[in-house]
């Protein structure tokens, strides 16, 4: 068996601004402060991006702060899915590739993303890519701080029920 890990923001998906604006909604209601910036999000998790972005307006935060914007901002992908699906879009090629793998024996597709796993759902159902994406085995950003370690939590997850074989591909090819 072999496990494919797909990120989703700017590999499966485009939010086109939305994930950033239900970010400053979410973090409004918790913290009380208006978002006048985020800290960066590329390649980062979302328990990092709000601490980050709270350093940046003087706000102190823990972990049970990021809970309670966690569970607000699955809140809000939710009310706001419709907004997510008109103004976003499945990045091309997206479905194809997803199909493709679905389509090949032995091969298991899921996510490692930086995203908490009821906000990846959304948005990977929100454009119809949530079908063969095997949620239980994916490493989430609420999983760990270092998004090398969501690739192993989404390893050691798979294992359970499957065993993997490690490969690499090069670069290159």
């Amino acid at each position: 068996m072999k496990l494919v890990l797909w990120d989703i923001d700017h590999t499966l998906i485009a939010t086109r601004g939305v994930g950033r604006k239900l970010f400053g909604k979410a973090f409004e209601e918790v913290t009380g402060t208006v978002m006048r910036e985020q800290a960066i999000v590329d390649g980062m998790t979302e328990p990092v991006i709000f601490r980050e972005t709270a350093d940046l307006h003087g706000i102190r935060s823990d972990r049970a702060m990021f809970e309670d914007f966690a569970r607000r901002s699955a809140d809000l992908h939710r009310l706001h899915a419709h907004e997510l699906r008109e103004r976003g879009h499945a990045l091309p090629g997206a479905a194809a590739a997803l199909a493709a793998l679905a389509g090949m024996e032995g091969v298991v597709q899921s996510v490692v993303t930086g995203n908490i796993r009821p906000v990846a759902e959304i948005k990977l159902q929100v454009f119809g890519l949530d079908t063969h994406i095997r949620f239980p085995y994916g490493g989430y950003g609420e999983d760990h701080d270092d998004r090398a370690e969501l690739v192993r939590t989404a390893i050691t997850r798979t294992r359970h029920d499957h065993p993997v074989h490690r490969s690499r591909r090069s670069p290159h090819r």
